[in-house]
């Protein structure tokens, strides 16, 4: 289980959705 690297990559989708 990945965690920290999907929230990591789930940050990241929300920085692009907020932008």
């Amino acid at each position: 289980m990945m965690l920290e690297l999907d929230i990591a990559k789930m940050t990241e989708v929300k920085n692009l959705f907020n932008y």
